[in-house]
């Protein structure tokens, strides 16, 4: 709904800032009034209040105030200005950078907050938030490896008698990564169809294989809920971070990777 919009701001000094006459003349119109922000302090400024105040129930943070226009699905430009027209911030987003922040109700979080503003309008320098919805003022602390970290790697979709088809996942940091209760699935509207145990941990620059036959097509595995096969013809790989709950009742959080491919010869793999 877009009237549960908002753009949440953060003081990352240590001294208390004035906002008056602060304002967004970019992307969104709106002008601060004679109100404080306290070192590490969080404001937000919002779309419709009623709106927000029904999606957001517990807020507690400071609401600046109802802006007029309204955040371009598609992505565009920022720019924040203070009382006597300087630039505090000046950058331009995408939603589609995360297929999640691209209407899957989940905000764009910029991962540190302290990087040059020249960096703003790179896909590199956001996420998608832990978890939907985000979270408005208040730290989005949520446990997801930054984008990229787990990829999926290598599939292979089409194989010779008796062999398994398999999906390759892969570790590009430098850090082992925790994937217990995550999910693979072949359809990006049903994710949860097949739940990695728990305790599955991804070593540094690692590997790790799931296999049709034996993981996410075999009903016998208890985190297959919904059993798949790949398709030789080309279809989508999904993995989508998780936390809590046995098979099926978890709750998807903000990490996301897709691969499509297509149709693929005998014994051919798809890799990155």
């Amino acid at each position: 709904d877009p009237n549960e919009e908002f753009i949440e701001l953060k003081n990352i000094g240590t001294e208390t800032i004035n906002l008056n006459l602060v304002r967004f003349i970019e992307g969104i119109d709106f002008t601060f009034g004679d109100m404080e922000l306290a070192g590490g302090q969080y404001v937000v400024v919002v779309k419709d209040q009623a709106a927000f105040d029904a999606q957001y129930p517990g807020f507690s943070a400071l609401i600046a105030g109802q802006y007029s226009g309204r955040l371009e699905n598609r992505g565009e430009r920022i720019r924040l200005e203070d009382a006597i027209g300087r630039t505090i911030l000046d950058f331009d987003y995408e939603d589609r950078w995360r297929d999640i922040t691209d209407g899957g109700g989940f905000s764009l979080t910029i991962i540190d907050p302290t990087a040059d503003p020249n960096n703003w309008d790179k896909k590199d320098s956001w996420r998608a938030s832990a978890y939907e919805g985000g979270s408005p003022g208040d730290d989005d602390s949520g446990i997801i490896p930054n984008p990229g970290a787990i990829v999926i790697n290598e599939v292979l979709a089409h194989s010779y008698d008796g062999e398994a088809h398999w999906i390759e996942l892969y570790n590009t940091t430098d850090a082992e990564i925790d994937i217990g209760s995550w999910y693979l699935s072949d359809n990006d509207a049903n994710l949860m169809k097949y739940r990695i145990a728990d305790g599955t941990a991804i070593g540094r620059r690692d590997y790790i294989v799931f296999y049709e036959n034996m993981d996410f097509n075999n009903p016998s595995d208890p985190g297959c809920i919904i059993p798949f096969a790949l398709s030789e013809n080309g279809e989508m790989v999904c993995l989508s971070s998780a936390e809590g709950g046995p098979p099926g009742t978890g709750v998807l959080t903000g990490y996301r990777d897709i691969e499509r491919f297509g149709a693929s010869a005998a014994g051919v793999s798809f890799g990155r």
